[in-house]
């Protein structure tokens, strides 16, 4: 149902907010990154928010344009990666609200981002159609790539240790799924397109599953795929009559 105008708030940023991220670790705090280049931590109290939170625990500044992503740390408590549209990611301690390194790996807009299952690399997608596998232990490429091969938006996600999956568009613009092996820059192990419409389509991955869901801003459907053994198996799709307007993982 709708949501009562005079709902608890968290108010605090000078710009747009333009993601958010629950702490997987902590139930009670959240991290926001805006369009006033910063990101700040909030501590909701473990009874609820029963009224407007104004008052941040930390307010992270690093980047010098606005913060487009950020991501926990997959397996560290307090560790968050941030996205600026100045290219540059930075990992953050945020119990110290310090910088812990900057990748200074990109030349032009990133699009997505996606820790690895164990937090020892970050893999990204940029408007200049490469794929980059990073160490953020030493702020390095540690494998670099031709990915999809429009400028389009694409996004990234890690599915195995080994292995990412990737969504785009061709080159005539058709939207397209690949699966990529980290250690072999060059050929996907797969890949295949979809249809034509324009949407950017999100992959959500369960690793417990291992199904990846796909699903964009304006799609009337939801389509599964099986991610296993280097392949990619399509499973089913959700069809509603009614496109799609925002999308978020529930994490239980």
């Amino acid at each position: 149902g709708r949501v009562d105008v005079n709902c608890p708030r968290v108010c605090g940023h000078e710009g747009a907010v333009l993601d958010i991220k629950w702490n997987p670790f902590d139930d009670c705090i959240i991290a926001s990154g805006s369009d006033d280049a910063t990101v700040k931590i909030w501590t909701l109290p473990e009874s609820g928010l029963l009224g407007t939170l104004t008052d941040w625990s930390a307010d992270l500044h690093g980047h010098s344009r606005r913060v487009g992503y950020i991501e926990w740390h997959t397996t560290a408590a307090n560790i968050l990666m941030s996205v600026g549209f100045d290219f540059k990611i930075m990992i953050w301690n945020v119990e110290q609200a310090e910088p812990i390194t900057s990748l200074d790996c990109h030349q032009d807009t990133i699009f997505s981002v996606s820790w690895g299952n164990d937090g020892s690399l970050i893999a990204s997608t940029s408007k200049d159609k490469q794929i980059r596998i990073m160490d953020p232990r030493t702020a390095k490429i540690a494998m670099k790539t031709d990915g999809h091969q429009s400028a389009k938006a694409s996004k990234i996600a890690f599915v195995t240790e080994h292995e990412v999956f990737t969504t785009g568009f061709s080159r005539i613009s058709d939207r397209q799924y690949a699966l990529w092996d980290i250690r072999k820059a060059g050929t996907p192990l797969v890949i295949e397109d979809l249809d034509s419409s324009s949407g950017i389509l999100l992959p959500y991955y369960d690793p417990d599953t291992k199904v990846i869901y796909l699903a964009g801003k304006g799609d009337g459907n939801i389509r599964y795929f099986e991610v296993e053994s280097g392949s990619v198996q399509f499973l089913n799709t959700y069809q509603s009559s009614l496109p799609q307007r925002g999308l978020g993982k529930y994490l239980f």
